[in-house]
């Protein structure tokens, strides 16, 4: 499935309120290549961008419903985890996106994924506490660059071989370092 027609609409239409220039001003159309997160969902959530194997920060930004998140890719050589928490949650119930670019000669690229950890199952749960942000809404990722694949999540339904569920589950997709990818919550 490709949805970069509506993902253009939504992210011109979304991703650069003056608003969230001011917050973000790495940020712009045309810019470095960059990492968004758009929610869609009625909630707000919390963001929390780090490198691998480090705590989460204990100031989130906070996302409100209909508003952007976005960062230029981090090329440090280390994997970044965009971690979304609904601020509802248990601590360690959270959505992540992870990315890590490559620039080495042999194997150059984006290197990503989204991940579920510690949720309940999606089907009739309505209890904010062990529900993973966005996945009753449905999830989707994709890149500006259209030969890179989409990652694809339909609302309350688990998304096998799509998404991280289990460390060895296999869900890494790989992208031009140079294309935008777009995690757009509650997508429908």
């Amino acid at each position: 499935m490709r949805y970069h027609v509506g993902l253009t609409a939504v992210t011109s239409l979304l991703c650069f309120p003056p608003s969230a220039l001011a917050a973000q001003s790495e940020c712009v159309p045309g810019g470095k290549p960059s990492a968004r997160i758009i929610n869609l969902c009625s909630y707000t959530v919390h963001i929390h961008s780090q490198k691998a194997g480090e705590g989460l920060d204990p100031n989130p930004f906070v996302l409100p419903k209909n508003t952007p998140y976005c960062e230029s890719y981090r090329t440090d050589g280390a994997r970044r985890i965009i971690v979304i928490r609904d601020p509802r949650a248990n601590q360690g119930v959270q959505l992540s996106l992870d990315y890590f670019i490559n620039n080495t000669p042999n194997f150059p690229g984006n290197y990503y994924g989204l991940s579920f950890v510690n949720c309940s199952p999606p089907v009739d749960n309505l209890d904010p506490s062990t529900r993973c942000p966005a996945k009753e809404g449905g999830l989707k990722v994709a890149a500006m660059d259209h030969s890179c694949p989409d990652i694809y999540c339909p609302p309350g339904r688990d998304c096998p071989n799509q998404a991280y569920y289990q460390p060895n589950d296999p869900a890494t997709h790989i992208c031009s370092s140079s294309s935008d990818l777009t995690l757009l919550l509650c997508s429908g």
